[in-house]
């Protein structure tokens, strides 16, 4: 068992004795919500909390499960590091539904009930329509940085490769950001939407509804921008599988659905909410910042604030500092991806030689070396591969491909399959080349493609 699977069982504990703990009455909270003691032991608040550790324990023992590919993939890292990021994601994504469903199920019972403890509010559609007044769209001014990101690969394809690969890739990031653009005007030229009497309400929920919209095309705009130029550069000197460029396909298709669901529901949440208080008044406790599974509490300043199920602080995500540490997130997933989109060649590309005109072309992960046959002094096999010190390379697994310093040679061209005897030795004037197939027989006609080279004797 390696060590990755080790901390995932660690966490899912860590997890479900978390969940655990708001299943059991903490002074009057109960699932989060704020009950009156006679109330703690009702007939139906005693059934949803029933229901609430069955649904736990069931995602408990399907996590478990799913961490079971782990000890096939640690071969793999680029593989290990997408599945850990969807597994984790998944986890959190699922633990969140179901505090959230049984969280809501018994506040509803709460109000039907009137059991209201401690100090009881009243909230008011003028209450939220004042604080969303000021919620305006935003200024087209940041599409800059994504139209100059969708720029860069222009540039690169322009001056430094004629490779149609390059030039599509590079298009399609700037169309992709000028798309976004086009969008984000004729949503700032909508008229407004009448859904209310009220005028304030109109006016309120349609700046919500161009501030979402804008933020989520922005958002769009710069990942979509990021992501072509991220791909213009992995498309440098390498050769992709089907199999890495479906799993391309699905990342782009993740970046672009995920922040349009985001957009959608705040703005149908928001809406809904206004418009049930201007039909009814809504009495409430501190309760409704909870709503969620998250504190969300605009009127407090404080970005930490003790859990109500589970050990520790969380965060105030409607507060500054919170704001902050959620949008933090997007570049650590950012890099997480990054990362592993990195490493796919070296787990699942090759090694290609190319002989054309008396020069030869390797092609590995993220390297490309080109020699003439009037540099050739040598060609040999050996199966024993010295070892290979860093130096200007890259490795993982399978492939080592770059520079190395290699014992006995000193700083050589290395693009080998690790383990995968016998290796060919290239002389030439400059220094050694070490290159195999990934196979014996591809390895043998690289050899003789190469020996072909040689001058006659």
């Amino acid at each position: 068992m390696n060590i990755i699977m080790v901390i995932a069982l660690i966490f899912i504990l860590a997890v479900y004795v978390s969940n655990r703990t708001a299943a059991k009455a903490n002074g009057n909270l109960l699932l989060g919500v704020t009950l009156p003691s006679q109330a703690l032991n009702d007939k139906a608040v005693n059934g949803i909390v029933k229901k609430y550790r069955l649904a736990h324990s069931l995602n408990t023992i399907a996590f478990l499960a799913l961490t079971v590919p782990v000890l096939f993939m640690y071969e793999y890292l680029s593989l290990l590091l997408i599945y850990l990021l969807l597994w984790i994601s998944a986890l959190f994504y699922l633990n969140q539904i179901i505090f959230n469903k049984y969280f809501s199920e018994l506040y509803a019972l709460k109000r039907k009930n009137e059991w209201w403890a401690g100090t009881q509010n009243i909230i008011s559609v003028d209450t939220e329509v004042s604080r969303l007044k000021n919620t305006f769209m935003l200024s087209g001014n940041w599409f800059a940085f994504p139209f100059v990101m969708s720029m860069l690969p222009i540039i690169y394809a322009a001056t430094e490769s004629p490779r149609v690969s390059f030039w599509v890739t590079a298009i399609a990031g700037m169309t992709t950001v000028i798309f976004y653009f086009l969008i984000y005007l004729v949503i700032n030229k909508i008229r407004t939407k009448t859904y209310s009497e009220n005028t304030k309400i109109n006016l309120a929920l349609n700046h919500v509804f161009k501030r979402e919209w804008s933020r989520c095309l922005v958002v769009l705009a710069v990942i979509s921008s990021c992501f072509f130029a991220a791909m213009l550069f992995i498309l440098r000197g390498n050769e992709f599988t089907p199999f890495i460029n479906a799993i391309i396909m699905v990342f782009a298709f993740l970046i672009i659905f995920v922040p349009v669901i985001i957009s959608y529901n705040k703005i149908r949440d928001v809406r809904n909410k206004i418009l049930l208080l201007e039909n009814e008044t809504v009495y409430t406790d501190d309760d409704q910042f909870w709503q969620g599974g998250l504190y969300n509490n605009p009127n407090d300043s404080n970005t930490f604030v003790e859990k109500r199920a589970g050990y520790g602080l969380t965060v105030n995500i409607a507060s500054r500092g919170g704001k902050i540490l959620i949008a933090s997130i997007i570049p650590a997933v950012i890099l997480w991806l990054g990362l592993a989109v990195y490493l796919l060649p070296l787990d699942f590309g090759t090694v290609i030689l190319n002989i054309s005109k008396q020069t030869a072309t390797i092609n590995a992960p993220w390297n490309r070396f080109a020699f003439s046959a009037d540099e050739i002094r040598d060609v040999s096999l050996t199966y024993n591969f010295p070892a290979a010190g860093r130096v200007n390379r890259v490795s993982h697994g399978r492939i080592i491909s770059g520079i190395s310093n290699v014992t006995g040679y000193g700083e050589s061209n290395v693009f080998v399959f690790r383990g995968n005897a016998p290796y060919i030795v290239i002389k030439l004037e400059s220094g050694r080349i070490f290159l195999n197939g990934s196979t014996r027989e591809e390895t043998a006609a690289f050899y003789s493609e190469l020996r072909a080279l040689l001058p006659s004797r």
